[in-house]
């Protein structure tokens, strides 16, 4: 971690073939023991440890595993004495909607998302699966699943329609109103973005306005703004 910390949260899988032992480390201190199979088989382990100290810029280890492989689904540092906002982000390259409402599993990434009991929700939708073409009808039933899940523990704002390229206008509105059915149905907590409005109504237009960085995605000029789009409204809400 780069800033200072005193708490961290460590949520991790424990299965049958995997339910093992581990020192937690603030620097070269011990701080704690985390044992996932105190979960119980097929469970998600979610435990805090504190360093017993003020906050401070350290590095974080495990080690001394024993009894199998330790397998994170997330690590989560703050400040116990200035907590602030936790922003957690998620998601990774090439996923979809019906990846991201996967839940075989206690650490798949909606349980885990539902386990986080977030305050706030913040999803971004739609590049990868309209540039590979998922009908519709999929990509709003994955969506709609997800959606409903973090919403029953959390406020949630729905964010899409990069502009992007191959998909076209039409393909876009599509989705844009798919995700407009899931936020009325969730009663997501605020209206949903459609980045069009803030980038342009075709990737033609943002490409043009200096936003893009290639047919999917924005430029770091691009993702700025969007950041602070987010940023003022976390800080709104945390006010």
């Amino acid at each position: 971690p780069r800033k200072p910390w005193n708490r961290v949260r460590l949520l991790a899988g424990s299965a049958t073939f995997s339910a093992p032992t581990t020192n937690v480390k603030a620097g070269a201190a011990t701080i704690g023991n985390f044992n996932t199979n105190t979960a119980g088989a097929n469970a998600l382990k979610d435990e805090t440890f504190s360093t017993g100290a003020a906050a401070a810029v350290q590095s974080f280890s495990l080690d001394g595993v024993s009894g199998g492989t330790c397998s994170l689904a997330g690590a989560i540092f703050w400040d116990s004495d200035n907590p602030g906002c936790v922003v957690i982000p998620g998601g990774w390259c090439g996923g979809f909607a019906s990846n991201l409402n996967e839940s075989s599993q206690p650490w798949s990434p909606r349980p885990v998302a539902v386990a986080l009991s977030a305050g706030l929700y913040i999803t971004n939708c739609t590049i990868n699966d309209a540039n590979a073409g998922t009908a519709i009808a999929s990509f709003k039933a994955s969506s709609l699943g997800f959606h409903q899940a973090i919403a029953a523990v959390g406020d949630v704002l729905i964010t899409g329609m990069t502009p992007s390229s191959p998909p076209s206008t039409a393909t876009l509105d599509s989705y844009e109103g798919a995700l407009q059915e899931i936020a009325s149905t969730i009663g997501a907590a605020f209206p949903l973005i459609d980045w069009r409005d803030q980038f342009g109504a075709s990737y033609t237009a943002a490409n043009a306005s200096g936003w893009m960085y290639d047919g999917n995605h924005l430029n770091g000029v691009g993702y700025a703004r969007q950041a602070a789009i987010y940023a003022n409204l976390i800080r709104g809400i945390a006010q």
